[in-house]
């Protein structure tokens, strides 16, 4: 059994106050269990050690310091936001119509090639036979059906051909030098246009000077072929033309070409005298870029073909050749 024994001896039944902690202590007593050998354990409370409520956990804050808040860029004023939407929207537009006409003129080049692909194959579906001249010269070429194209088109005039290149196509004569520009063979508008002679020249190439046109197109069509006499060693794998006409066929040997522009005088087709007509050949010559023993006297007429040049402003490039009948 537990005794309780009261630690001071004497007690006199009052209690003494701590006038600094203004609370009342409570007697020290001891706890003995005289079955642990003496063991002794000892108590102090205080009234101030006694929590009438559990204190709230004071919150933890992280280490990680706060996040930076970024900096908002200076916002724009409506009349500035509105300039913006007015720039993006004009560019838009561009790109799209610049797209547009990319591929409208794609088309046009097609339709075009496809036209003249189809009245080729219409027209000289005849076998190739040979035309031999007097002088022994041959050719080869693809007879013209002029009647079949003539109700296609009665402004045709004749055939141009170069051998080995693209260059194979039908001649009109129009009421100007600017009509088949833009017109086709069967005069639908497009851009590809037409080979034609100079509308100051005769339909049966009677001139001295018969000068014809067609565009350079960027896809290979029409003239675009004929600057590469321009390059060596193009005359001697298409050393000549062949032209058609309603009435007779003639082979045309290339002489001499001009790097020219479009205030150049080598579409003249008509001449006062023979000296006039010798000097504008001499001139030509003089300026060529090739030479050939090809001669050409006053009593001869010559062919010339001209076109675009892309390497100068407006630039013209044109390639004549003497005309010898073979049929």
């Amino acid at each position: 059994m537990k005794e309780i024994e009261p630690v001071d001896e004497e007690f006199d039944g009052e209690y003494e106050e701590d006038p600094e902690a203004g609370l009342m202590e409570t007697e020290v007593i001891r706890i003995r269990d005289d079955g642990e050998n003496g063991l002794e354990a000892t108590t102090a409370l205080k009234i101030s050690d006694i929590p009438e409520e559990a204190e709230e956990k004071p919150k933890v804050s992280s280490p990680r310091p706060a996040p930076k808040k970024k900096k908002q860029g200076r916002k724009l004023k409506p009349a500035a936001r509105l300039l913006l939407r007015i720039i993006l929207v004009a560019s838009l537009i561009t790109g799209g119509w610049s797209g547009f006409q990319l591929y409208l003129g794609n088309k046009a080049y097609r339709e075009g090639m496809n036209a003249y692909s189809k009245l080729s194959e219409k027209n000289t579906g005849n076998a190739p036979e040979e035309a031999v001249a007097d002088d022994g010269l041959g050719i080869e070429y693809t007879p013209a059906d002029f009647k079949a194209l003539a109700e296609i088109n009665s402004d045709i005039v004749g055939w141009i051909t170069i051998p080995g290149t693209q260059i194979d196509y039908p001649i009109v004569q129009g009421p100007d030098n600017e009509y088949y520009l833009e017109h086709l063979f069967t005069k639908e508008t497009n851009h590809t246009g037409c080979v034609f002679i100079d509308v100051t020249n005769h339909r049966d190439f009677s001139d001295q000077n018969n000068m014809l046109y067609a565009h350079h197109m960027r896809n290979g069509s029409m003239f675009s072929d004929l600057e590469g006499y321009r390059k060596e060693g193009f005359l001697e794998e298409h050393p000549y033309f062949v032209l058609q006409t309603l009435d007779a066929v003639y082979r045309v040997e290339p002489f001499a070409d001009v790097l020219g522009d479009a205030y150049s005088t080598y579409n003249q087709t008509s001449f006062t005298d023979n000296t006039e007509f010798m000097n504008f050949i001499d001139n030509i010559r003089a300026n060529s870029t090739f030479q050939t023993d090809t001669v050409v006297t006053e009593e001869d007429q010559i062919l010339g073909l001209s076109t675009c040049r892309y390497d100068a402003s407006e630039g013209r490039y044109a390639v004549f050749g003497k005309m010898v009948r073979v049929k």
